[in-house]
């Protein structure tokens, strides 16, 4: 296909994933926020509850008032993948809102959508350019000498692999953990990059495994003697990395010297007396009273409105129990009157000439004595109510008056406070004074205890003339501007090693070059066919890195779903793996290529160049054998005199416990058992199964490993590594034929999953299943496997 066809055939596959991840009502991960925290005067740390994917697609939002920002107007200082915390410098309007410190206000969204949306903005902005690299690199590949003499030299394996990435355009360098992809090829082959003075980039799909190839190759480039100044990562480090390579980060390095420089202007400025501390101070003092006053006055006027309400109370019994007066008047006028016409009608004359005479003047007499009585009665109560009602007038006024009152007190407040830079963003909210309060205490005690450390330090500025601090201090401004003025994009001049994940890559470059001579992509089993791809418009060299035996990159449309329905064909190009990148341009529709990715062809590595390096050190002969004999069959073995320790935890799991789907309770009991007796939360291990479903299971049962990312799906634990892990193997056991802990069956990618947990162990791997029932599967990765276990 050409770049027009293979750039429709991306633009599709976007728009066809985003609207299927719609309906589904997919692609939005909340993370809630537990803790917020401020960290001094424009930041703050959230403590939230779960992982963030990747910081670059991030949005917070402010539930309350339904308002978001992106990471442009929430910038991401550091985060701590391990303890779920994230340090963050909000912009102007979002900083009010973190300000009122109410997590449950607050979630953090990662749209992978927004994600999707970016890479089709890429091929629709350069799509229609895209080629396979073509150019060879400009340098060639390093001689014997170049190579550390303490150290081993490079095998002829990891020689013929640098051969190859300098002798052609495309090549990928696969190999097993262990075989030297890092510190022997991609490291030799930066550092001859740099000793020519060439620019290169390293590209991973992950986080992890950006900053886990970061540490390998800084590793040698600080044995070089290169400096970290000329190294950049790109996008938001982890706290671990960050507190490691502060220098290369991209956030991190610049606001350490901005805060230097902050705190020397801070000290000159005060040793010169035009700091405005002490007024500060005044002015704060000053708030504090008046909050003082405010909450007395508050007091009093609540104790005013509960009288206020009580007054209302009785004026309202009253109006009722005069309206019940009146009723009765009009009750006695009409009775009264009754009677009257009673007493004058001829039918009463007749009855009385008949009959004995009723005495109507007598009933007439008590009806008004009785009115009369009422009517004293009512104007009592009305006197009364007049006599309440002018008390109320009297009371709303003086209440609305004190309230006006309290709150000009509060604009006071208010007014004082925001003429201090800290508070400048600090709302005035009357249910949160005490916390106000609290803050401002706090603010003096330190300023008071930061000017006695002044007034110490000026003693040592005594033998410079005002003169001579002024000219520093200006001096020092003027660094503070140009350090602000040191963007991204000035330091991507002068660096000489830029690192990004495929993401940030593609979103920072979809205009701009690179300007590099070579880019390098690490984990490209796991790099998918449409991200890979956006390298190719730099119009430069480029060499995957990786190994393809271990997880393909992951897809919310599965491969079944594309091969039962067509309108999904095209988005294989999400699900399929880099190293198949060149089948786009090798066919001539999309058809042979759907029907390559449907029957798990290999790939043919014909422009992409391919090395292989099959001697490992990371793992022993014998599972070395048995990964030659499962994963690896063109050659792959053991540099080590040691054999890996696999010991098996044999689980049998009864019948009574099989009815939770994937889930392996027997499993789950015996790794918490055996965690609890022979590992510390501090250990170097994981534990990581296959199934969604047992990693729920065993995060309840062990929260706290749970809390330091200690338990995930062996998906989650691609890029990352562990001296022990331990690994539930679920299947069988669980009353269910094998799916992802399957070698025989391609669909499921068992085979990849296994040697992809696997190879997280770096020391001792335990392998947690029935034993017995899985030396029964023949032909099986992971009966292999227990058959060179060194104990059981």
């Amino acid at each position: 296909m050409n770049a027009t066809q293979i750039r429709k055939v991306c633009i599709t596959a976007c728009k066809t994933y985003t609207q299927f991840l719609t309906d589904k009502g997919g692609g939005v991960y909340r993370i809630s926020v537990n803790h917020i925290e401020p960290v001094g005067k424009d930041k703050f740390k959230l403590v939230i509850q779960g992982k963030i994917f990747d910081e670059e697609t991030l949005l917070f939002k402010h539930v309350a008032t339904n308002k978001s920002w992106d990471v442009a107007g929430i910038k991401i200082q550091v985060y701590d993948r391990d303890k779920n915390l994230v340090v963050i410098k909000p912009n102007t309007e979002s900083y009010q809102f973190f300000a009122e410190n109410q997590p449950k206000d607050w979630e953090i969204l990662s749209d992978m959508k927004f994600l999707i949306e970016r890479v089709q903005k890429w091929y629709e902005t350069n799509g229609a350019s895209l080629k396979l690299p073509h150019k060879k690199p400009v340098i060639s590949a390093p001689s014997n000498s170049f190579f550390f003499t303490d150290l081993h030299l490079p095998s002829s394996e990891q020689q013929e692999a640098l051969n190859l990435i300098f002798n052609t355009p495309f090549s990928y360098i696969w190999g097993a953990p262990g075989t030297g992809k890092t510190q022997y090829v991609l490291s030799y082959a930066i550092l001859n990059y740099l000793k020519h003075n060439k620019k290169v980039a390293i590209v991973a799909p992950t986080n992890h495994a950006l900053e886990q190839i970061f540490r390998g190759v800084v590793k040698m480039t600080d044995k070089a003697g290169i400096s970290r100044d000329a190294i950049i990562r790109l996008g938001g480090p982890s706290k671990k990395f960050a507190d490691e390579f502060p220098e290369i980060c991209e956030i991190i390095g610049l606001e350490n010297e901005l805060k230097k420089i902050r705190q020397q202007l801070s000290v000159l400025q005060n040793i010169l007396g035009i700091d405005e501390q002490s007024n500060n101070i005044k002015l704060l003092q000053k708030a504090l009273e008046d909050i003082k006053v405010y909450q007395a006055k508050e007091e009093k006027l609540l104790a005013n409105e509960k009288s206020l309400q009580s007054t209302k109370a009785n004026l309202k019994s009253l109006a009722s129990k005069a309206i019940e007066y009146d009723l009765k008047l009009k009750e006695f006028r009409i009775e009264r009157e009754r009677l009257k016409k009673k007493q004058n009608s001829a039918l009463v004359t007749l009855v009385t000439f008949f009959g004995k005479r009723k005495n109507y003047q007598e009933l007439i007499d008590h009806t008004i004595q009785q009115e009369a009585e009422y009517t004293i009665r009512k104007n009592e109560i009305d006197s009364t109510i007049e006599k309440y009602s002018n008390e109320l007038k009297i009371k709303e006024d003086k209440l609305a008056e004190g309230w006006q009152l309290a709150k000009d007190v509060l604009i006071k407040v208010k007014t004082a406070i925001q003429a201090v830079d800290y508070f400048a963003n600090t709302q005035v909210i009357t249910d949160r004074l005490k916390n106000l309060e609290k803050d401002l205490k706090k603010f003096i005690e330190e300023s008071n205890d930061s000017g006695s450390v002044y007034e110490s330090i000026g003693k040592e500025y005594a033998h410079h003339s005002k003169e001579e601090l002024y000219l520093k201090l200006e001096s020092l401004k003027n660094e503070e501007e140009r350090l602000i003025n040191y963007s991204t994009e000035e330091r991507l001049k002068n660096v000489s090693i830029i690192g990004a994940t495929l993401d940030t890559y593609l979103y920072r470059f979809k205009e701009d070059k690179l300007n590099v001579h070579h880019i390098f992509l690490d984990e490209a089993g796991y790099s998918n066919v449409i991200k890979a791809q956006t390298l190719f418009n730099q119009d430069t060299p480029v060499t995957f890195l990786g190994d393809h035996m271990q997880l393909p990159p992951v897809c919310e449309i599965s491969q079944r779903d594309i091969q039962q329905n067509e309108n999904y064909r095209e988005v294989l190009v999400w699900d399929q793996s880099a190293i198949f990148i060149e089948d786009l341009y090798k066919q001539d529709s999309l058809i042979p290529v759907l029907n390559r990715y449907l029957n798990k062809s290999k790939p043919e590595f014909v422009e992409l160049k391919k090395e292989n390096l099959t001697i490992t050190h990371r793992f022993g002969n014998r599972l070395a054998n048995v990964l030659e004999k499962f994963v690896y069959p063109e050659g792959f073995s053991s540099g080590l005199s040691t054999e890996t320790a696999i010991i098996i935890l044999d689980v049998k799991n009864p019948p009574q416990y099989r009815n939770s789907g994937r889930k392996n309770e027997s499993e789950i009991r015996a790794i918490k058992n055996l965690i609890e007796n022979n590992f510390s939360i501090d250990s170097n291990m994981a534990v990581l199964a296959p199934y969604a479903a047992q990693v729920r299971g065993l995060a309840s049962a062990l929260p706290e490993y749970n809390r330091e990312n200690k338990i995930l799906t062996v998906h989650k634990s691609q890029g990352q590594e562990w001296d022990t892990v331990i690994y539930s193997v679920c299947d069988i056991g669980n009353g269910k034929r094998p799916w992802f802990t399957a070698s025989d069956i391609p669909m499921s990618s068992g085979l990849n999953n296994i040697n992809t947990a696997i190879s997280r162990a770096k020391k001792q791997l335990i392998v947690v299943c029935d034993k017995e029932s899985w030396l029964s599967m023949n032909g099986q990765f992971i009966k292999g496997i227990l058959e060179v276990a060194t104990l059981s």
